[in-house]
């Protein structure tokens, strides 16, 4: 156990984002949310992950170049909160990203807990989309058209005919679409998100618009492994609507996240003594500063913060009068 006496206090962290390339991606994550990086084919920027490959590495103050894991074994239920510390141990249980679709993501599905600890040892993927900005006619596939069987599915797979039965919603920034496990789901072109999820990378493919990957190479479709884990439900976006007087408004409440989103145009504070969790904020709109009771941290749009368990106290602060859009996640 450490010495709080002795050890460095904890503060609000920033940390590097993980760039991903993928055959989808490009370079709208730089004009949209100010991320910096030199790949021509970048899908995803991983704000925060404890994933064993992609650990998330400090970015500010005295612990800068710590990895996100050697935070957590080092300061325990400080950092993340006593029941997630007694659940999880040393394993941080979610994955925050942006996301940009400059082509079709494949249609695909995400295995529930019971399943993917069977066939992975790892935990399922329940997620949430907050469109952070859309083209015009830009779309987004969540669920499946009404009395559509499993049987169904499984026929127009065979016949490359599945995007008959899926729900094509319009995206527009500000739709929220909170994709539980089982839901076949895809990001449609011209889309940027962020991404709120358990932590988890198994991803089942069902259809990949027979495309070909820089080698000429189709992708590895999961056709099997899809068809034991969907579940035929469509899904109902939401939008997120502030009257003039709104601070926080709720997006979605599930087991594994609550995320709020938070529209901050004066200094605000918040006191987090009632959750026993640490918080993160994906900060969409606006540039502003965070402080504690004994710290200052500049935040620009797009990146992301994480607040320890520990630091119970937050004020937020629009700089130059202007209004800041924040994406607050914790579990109760």
């Amino acid at each position: 156990m450490y010495n709080r006496v002795t050890m460095t206090p904890l503060y609000p962290f920033k940390f590097s984002p993980i760039f991903q390339e993928r055959i989808w991606g490009g370079q709208n994550l730089k004009h949209t949310l100010g991320k910096v990086f030199d790949n021509q084919f970048i899908g995803e920027s991983w704000e925060l992950s404890g994933l064993p490959n992609n650990q998330s590495v400090v970015a500010n103050g005295m612990l800068i170049g710590k990895t996100l894991t050697e935070l957590i074994e080092t300061y325990k239920h400080d950092l993340v909160g006593n029941i997630i510390y007694q659940r999880f141990g040393s394993s941080f249980p979610l994955l925050f990203k942006y996301l940009d679709a400059c082509d079709n993501l494949s249609v695909q599905v995400h295995p529930s807990n019971e399943i993917a600890q069977k066939k992975h040892q790892c935990d399922g993927k329940t997620e949430m989309w907050y469109v952070v900005s859309a083209s015009d006619n830009a779309q987004i596939i969540a669920g499946v058209k009404d009395n559509i069987e499993l049987k169904d599915i499984k026929q127009s797979i065979e016949k490359n005919t599945i995007e008959d039965l899926l729900h094509f919603h319009d995206a527009k920034q500000g739709d929220v679409f909170h994709i539980t496990e089982g839901i076949i789901h895809a990001l449609g072109k011209g889309t940027i998100v962020a991404e709120i999820q358990q932590s988890s990378d198994i991803t089942y493919r069902v259809y990949d618009y027979n495309r070909k990957d820089q080698h000429g190479k189709s992708r590895d479709l999961h056709i099997n492994d899809a068809l034991d884990c969907i579940v035929l439900n469509d899904v109902n976006k939401t939008h997120a609507d502030f009257s003039e007087t709104d601070i926080q408004q709720e997006l979605v409440s599930c087991p594994f996240f609550t995320t709020n989103l938070l529209s901050i145009t004066q200094p605000t504070s918040f006191n987090y003594q009632a959750i026993d969790s640490f918080v993160v904020y994906m900060s969409i709109e606006g540039d502003y500063v965070v402080e504690t009771s004994f710290s200052s941290l500049d935040v620009k749009k797009g990146d992301t913060i994480l607040i320890p368990s520990s630091v119970k106290d937050i004020r937020i602060i629009p700089k130059d009068g202007g209004k800041a859009l924040i994406l607050e996640t914790y579990i109760q």
